[in-house]
């Protein structure tokens, strides 16, 4: 069963799916069918709101026209590496139908009289304006740039499509009620049961395509009140369409004979490439959101000149404006991967339906009811709680505060002013966010072995292995906002950090915002890690805060993830040494007997001197929890960690206690105590399984006299231990307080 698709509205992203792999065009139609019941609704709402002014009649060959040439888009789609669907969309229809009514008041100017033959000669220059744009930006590769405008902005977006959505369709459903042919409680069933039905399928079967639900309930009680002598005004009024397609019926000699051409030249440049900069960046984010989630890579750039050629025809032709479509690729995704046959399923499934005349029978009033349900659901969710925690008096972080003001900002000018005024402000005010926010890169540092180290105590021995292999441990900083934007050089810098690398360490500290596709992303390299055999650990993003946290530790193991820097890189130098020195991390006397020889205290000794000393010591084992020494208590005897693992505790002030150190096999434990007869300074607390070698002070002064020469060499041992560890925290202070700065 295909995992559903978890809808906001049209324009805000689904939830990635993951398609299952079913081959053969039985998966192929039923992934077409799936795309096609979000992009025929959804471009039958654009296009009656671009074709508002023209009356239903226009409206209606302008769905046929849409029709056929996303039909011919989805052909031209057939091979290509990046196949995306393709649907007229909201966005661009509300921009473009306040586009042509600025127009229309700039007529008179113009020296142009206003006759819905001039009109749509306007819209159709217009919208093959945009495609031209849209081919130059694909020749100048502005896709490179077009992922760093923010979400704030098509968060205002989506408020003032919802608002300008719903005063559209107010006034449509006030046009038909005067017009008189049907019934106002009619109209009002009609129109009522389809923003039920969109509303019910939202909250309740989020799997199903709800403007094709809710427009295919409305048509059946409007045939059910057409069979009782009720009729309601359709898009064909009944009878299908007979096909006229809009650039027929466009008045081109009348535009021509402009008493201010340049004026009326000037105007269509600024709104026609303002129009195709939306187009674009919705085709290149749509394009870019398919590829960071199966991995495909992106589109040549032949191929986009042709998808921008043909949008460019499909305008002037009458179409409106087409984009690809997230919505409808994620749907079709959930039956199978997207492919030739997809596309060519699809083409034939929208050609049907154009040729069908189906269309034609759609009431009116169910086109209003769908959209005006779609502009309930289009409204950004966040930006509403923002409010609400605003209005409230809670106290927002400096970026919620940000993204709120630009939120605001893009809303208003849409409502107050209008569409093309939204847009102009939120794409230059969400790229002053972005240069704000975003001008480092996301990786800030990548650090190997010899430069970054745990606090842990070791054996020379392991000390010696992890100094051999140090180049292959990294470790990866990471800071600022991670989002869709930044998610290219997230993914390039973590992969090249990994080349040659046996564990990664993955620091979020520096991290104040992630989003879903940063989750992906990193889904998807360790994915690849883990076939390349690197270990990757996190350090806990949780520290980074509650948004972070929320993001990634769904996707990670437990056992990926440390509470801090240190603990994350004595994990990755375990992981090392467990790799290169073929240990595995067993506990038992065997064990620890087999590495008595290899001890820090011992180095030097021969067998002798080896036995006798390790005679004089006593085995000790402790359980996960339990304390290794106390701090305060006489340093009377000294220990060497054969087994486990084991953290170093200090009380602060507040009398908190903090980890400052880990032990391991290898390391010594109270020796300063031991040597200055000192309380102990430190809690030890095993981390698991732990078994020590202690030797008591009485011992120790029994050795003084017999064997003065092997406690001369013992006392020695002890002198390079502290010096090597003494170096290694300068060197370690130096490193940190170095990538600080």
């Amino acid at each position: 069963m295909s995992k559903p698709i978890v809808q906001a509205s049209s324009f805000t992203p689904l939830q990635p799916v993951h398609a299952p792999s079913a081959p053969g065009w039985k998966a192929e139609l039923s992934a077409a069918l799936e795309g096609a019941a979000f992009t025929v609704p959804l471009s039958l709402g654009s296009v009656m709101v671009v074709y508002a002014a023209l009356g239903p009649t226009i409206a209606a060959s302008a769905v046929l026209v849409t029709l056929i040439a996303l039909a011919l888009l989805q052909l031209s789609a057939i091979g290509a590496k990046r196949p995306v669907l393709y649907s007229a969309r909201f966005f661009e229809a509300t921009t473009a139908a306040e586009i042509l009514r600025h127009a229309i008041e700039h007529l008179p100017q113009w020296g142009l009289g206003d006759t819905p033959g001039l009109r749509l000669a306007l819209l159709g220059l217009l919208l093959g304006v945009s495609g031209l744009v849209m081919v130059v930006l694909f020749v100048l590769r502005a896709d490179r740039f077009s992922r760093h405008i923010p979400q704030p902005v098509f968060s205002g977006f989506s408020n003032g499509i919802a608002v300008v959505l719903f005063m559209s369709q107010v006034h449509a459903l006030q046009a038909l009620f005067e017009g008189g042919r049907a019934s106002a409680p009619d109209l009002v069933a009609v129109g009522g049961i389809s923003f039920v039905a969109g509303f019910a399928v939202r909250r309740w079967l989020p799997s199903w395509p709800a403007a094709g639900t809710s427009l295919g309930l409305g048509l059946l009680l409007a045939l059910a009140l057409a069979s009782v002598g009720h009729p309601v005004d359709t898009l064909g009024s009944g009878h299908g369409v007979v096909f006229a397609a809009p650039f027929q019926m466009a008045d081109w000699h009348g535009l021509a004979g402009a008493r201010d051409p340049m004026s009326l030249l000037t105007w269509m440049a600024a709104n026609g490439s303002l129009l195709g900069v939306m187009v674009f960046i919705n085709t290149t984010v749509a394009s870019q959101a398919m590829s960071h989630i199966d991995d495909r890579p992106a589109e040549s750039q032949p191929r986009l000149l042709w998808t921008g050629l043909c949008t460019t025809a499909a305008g002037i032709a009458g179409a409106a404006p087409i984009a690809a479509s997230l919505q409808s690729s994620l749907a079709a995704s959930r039956m199978t991967r997207l492919n030739s046959g997809v596309m060519l399923s699809s083409a034939v499934v929208l050609l049907l339906t154009a040729v069908s005349g189906f269309i034609g029978w759609i009431p009116l009033a169910a086109v209003a009811g769908t959209l005006l349900c779609e502009a309930f659901y289009t409204y950004d969710k966040r930006s509403v709680r923002l409010v609400r925690q605003w209005a409230a008096g809670a106290l927002l972080d400096r970026q919620a505060r940000e993204d709120l003001a630009l939120i605001a900002v893009v809303t208003a000018t849409a409502v107050l002013v209008n569409m093309v005024a939204s847009v102009v402000a939120g794409l230059l005010l969400g790229l002053l966010l972005f240069a704000s926010r975003h001008l480092l890169h996301p990786v800030r540092s990548v650090s190997d072995g010899t430069q970054l180290a745990s606090n842990c105590a070791r054996s020379r021995a392991d000390l010696q292995v992890l100094a051999e292999h140090a180049r292959a441990l990294r470790v990866v900083e990471l800071e600022g906002d991670l989002f869709f934007g930044t998610m290219d050089q997230l993914d390039r810098g973590l992969r090249a950090a990994m080349e040659g690398a046996s564990c990664m360490v993955l620091d979020w500290a520096g991290v104040r915002n992630v989003d879903s596709s940063c989750a992906q992303t990193i889904a998807k390299f360790q994915k690849a890690a883990e076939v390349a055999g690197v270990g990757i650990l996190h350090v806990d993003p949780a520290a980074s805060g509650a948004k972070v946290a929320a993001a990634l530790l769904p996707i990670l193991r437990p056992e990926q993830v440390a509470p801090d820097l240190d603990r994350a890189l004595e994990r990755a130098e375990n992981h090392l040494l467990a790799e290169r020195s073929g240990l595995t991390p067993q506990h038992g006397h065997a064990q620890a007997h087999g590495h008595m020889d290899q001890a820090t205290l011992f180095v030097g000794m021969d067998e002798c001197e080896q036995a006798l000393l390790e005679s004089m010591m006593t085995r000790r084992h402790f359980r996960h929890g339990e304390t290794v020494v106390h701090a305060g208590e006489p340093g009377d005897s000294l220990m060497l960690m054969l087994e486990g693992a084991a953290s170093v505790m200090v009380r602060t002030e507040g009398g908190h206690e903090v980890r400052v150190a880990g032990l391991r096999r290898g390391a010594v434990i109270g020796e300063l105590a031991f040597l200055d007869r000192s309380p102990r300074s430190a809690t030890v607390v095993a981390q698991d399984q732990v078994v020590v070698a202690e030797l008591p002070r009485e011992a120790f002064d029994r050795l003084s006299v017999q064997a003065p020469v092997l406690v001369q060499k013992l006392l020695a041992n002890i002198a390079l231990y502290l010096a090597a560890r003494l170096r290694h925290t300068n060197r370690l202070a130096a490193v940190r307080r170095s990538r600080r700065s």
